[in-house]
């Protein structure tokens, strides 16, 4: 029996079986040890990786002075409403008719919360303010304020020796003193501006490929070895075509 005819002739354009593209022939075999089949490289470079670390906008010595601030002032606000003398009530009462009893409390309640703000939110102006209104008022307001009640200007920095004299009232005056001298501080270093480092260099997270280069320890792609295998295949056939032409050299 013989088979009938296939219904897809190569008049059809299909290519039969039997059939293959001549041009799968010419392509030359890769010689030598096989090549393993890698992953491409990624043509674009990773992303450089910055190194420094960010740094806070709140540094350390800001953060110690807001807290002594806030200590203090509200240690001084407390102060104002505590009697010197519980016998002596009536001089007690009178400082609430005085507006600078007011002033100095109000002062007092800016100050806390201009530190509280730099804590909570970062806000650097608010520390500068702040330093600013403490120093101002230990330094200028409290010296006028010694002269206008009639009294030397310098008490406002060194106590008045009639302090040593009267007790425990003394002893809490002298500590006061010396927590105004303490809140000074505090200011001071409220008012030290940060010194930033420089920023910390790029660093790239892996080095570009070239086009069409394997990553470092991978075997090269089948496609370069084929293009490589081709280069250098071309040459000797249109060298051999160029002599076989001349007539110099006979054919195989």
């Amino acid at each position: 029996m013989t088979l009938p005819n296939n219904p897809f002739a190569a008049s059809a354009g299909v290519p039969q079986p039997s059939q293959e593209p001549s041009e799968a022939s010419s392509l030359p075999a890769p010689t030598g040890a096989p090549v393993m089949m890698t992953p491409a490289a990624d043509r674009y470079g990773a992303a450089p990786l910055h190194t420094g670390a960010a740094r806070s906008s709140r540094s350390m010595h800001a953060r110690i002075g807001a807290w002594m601030v806030i200590v203090l002032q509200v240690i001084s606000l407390v102060h104002g409403f505590i009697p010197y003398q519980f016998d002596h009530l009536e001089n007690y009462v009178s400082r609430f008719s005085n507006p600078m009893f007011w002033f100095w409390r109000l002062m007092y309640i800016i100050v806390i919360a201009l530190a509280v703000l730099y804590l909570r939110k970062g806000a650097v102006i608010a520390r500068y303010v702040a330093a600013c209104i403490i120093l101002v008022l230990f330094f200028i307001v409290a010296p006028v304020t010694f002269v206008v009640n009639d009294a030397p200007w310098y008490y406002a920095f060194i106590p008045d020796p009639e302090i040593y004299e009267m007790g425990a009232l003394g002893a809490r005056l002298l500590l006061m003193r010396a927590l105004d001298w303490i809140c000074v501080i505090a200011a001071i270093l409220l008012a030290i501006p940060d010194f930033k480092s420089a920023p910390a260099p790029y660093a790239m997270s892996a080095p570009v490929p070239a086009p069409g280069a394997a990553p470092a320890g991978q075997a090269p792609l089948p496609s370069a070895a084929y293009e490589s295998a081709s280069s250098v295949t071309a040459p000797e056939a249109s060298s051999a075509q160029a002599t076989n032409a001349s007539g110099f050299a006979t054919p195989q």
